[in-house]
């Protein structure tokens, strides 16, 4: 597992989804006009923390996408696991060293939400 921009060891993932449950939130298709975020810190591979976070690109008409990325760099993520996403916020996340994974499958529990965090590596990673 690949170390965090703390450098403390910790990982910190992003994932979009539609409400404030947790890991019983229903994943958002895309990147920009996502509600929320739930972000994820990974300690050793397993999840030490979740918070949800609103979505400050949901809120504005246009450039939804990049207001989200800029979000997410000001919340130190280290990773991205999303469904879609534009072409802007893709290089705006790049050029700040955030990886980002494509979601195969929604997770029908919380187990599997789970599980895709911390095996996230597992998952194709976005080249464009």
């Amino acid at each position: 597992m690949k170390e965090g921009k703390t450098g403390s060891g910790m990982i910190r993932i992003a994932v979009p989804v539609e409400t404030r449950k947790g890991l019983s939130s229903p994943l958002s298709e895309h990147l920009g006009m996502c509600p929320y975020f739930l972000i994820c810190d990974l300690e050793a591979g397993k999840v030490k923390e979740l918070k949800t976070r609103s979505n400050p690109g949901a809120k504005v008409e246009v450039r939804m996408g990049l207001e989200a990325a800029r979000f997410l760099i000001d919340q130190d993520v280290d990773v991205v696991l999303v469904f879609s996403m534009g072409e802007g916020p893709y290089w705006m996340l790049k050029s700040n060293s955030v990886r980002m994974y494509k979601i195969l499958r929604a997770p029908g529990t919380k187990e599997e939400f789970e599980h895709d965090l911390e095996n996230y590596e597992e998952l194709p990673e976005i080249i464009k």
